[in-house]
């Protein structure tokens, strides 16, 4: 049985399961058609983007091929039917230079760090920031678990199945890019032995604090 042709007026709306699967196919064909030249050399091959749905990054060795790249795909996006948040779009650059980038003759904000999928990278290495930013995540985490860290039914095995699959990645977030000292690694051993202790808890029946 056929139905009559359904009029659609409006394009898949945020949320729907579809949209995401939609949105990285346009995505695709638009920087295929952009056939980025411009990026950093790794093991032989040309880095240009990382992508992850709408969240993207150019990465070039010079700031004018940044502005030349950032422009093609604006305009083919244009093309496209999208249109590029000037207000959201934003550089930095490790080295000296008064270049300015703009796109469509709108001037981009420098900037001296930049959140991408939830971490944030600087030009100086602020591992000791983020290791206290971590910490204080997996502690958030661990309040909202409460009730099953502190519950005394709760077989120890599943409270460190709570810990390992909630706290623990939520602590190691980003770690594989961290320079550890002495001082960050003892902090993050001291915040493990404090919330993920043999029975998460101290005798007042709350968390241990992290020194």
């Amino acid at each position: 049985m056929e139905s009559e042709p359904v009029p659609i007026h409006r394009g898949v709306r945020q949320g729907d399961p579809l949209s995401s699967k939609l949105f990285t196919a346009a995505i695709e064909i638009i920087f295929r058609k952009a056939d980025l030249e411009h990026g950093l050399n790794v093991d032989g091959e040309t880095l240009t983007n990382l992508r992850f749905a709408d969240d993207v990054a150019l990465v070039t060795e010079k700031v004018e091929n940044m502005e030349e790249q950032l422009n093609v795909l604006n305009n083919i996006s244009l093309e496209s039917g999208f249109k590029m948040h000037k207000g959201k779009t934003k550089y930095m650059n490790n080295f000296e230079s008064n270049k300015d980038i703009t796109i469509d003759k709108e001037k981009i904000e420098k900037v001296e760090s930049y959140k991408y999928l939830g971490q944030t990278t600087y030009l100086k290495d602020t591992t000791k920031e983020e290791v206290t930013c971590r910490i204080r995540a997996a502690w958030s985490c661990f309040e909202r678990n409460r009730e099953i860290f502190l519950d005394d039914k709760m077989p120890i095995s599943l409270k460190r199945q709570v810990y390992d699959q909630c706290v623990l990645p939520t602590m190691t977030y980003g770690c594989q890019i961290w320079s550890l000292t002495k001082a960050t690694t003892q902090k993050l051993k001291s915040c493990t032995k404090s919330n993920g202790g043999k029975d998460t808890r101290n005798k007042a029946g709350r968390p241990s604090e992290v020194q």
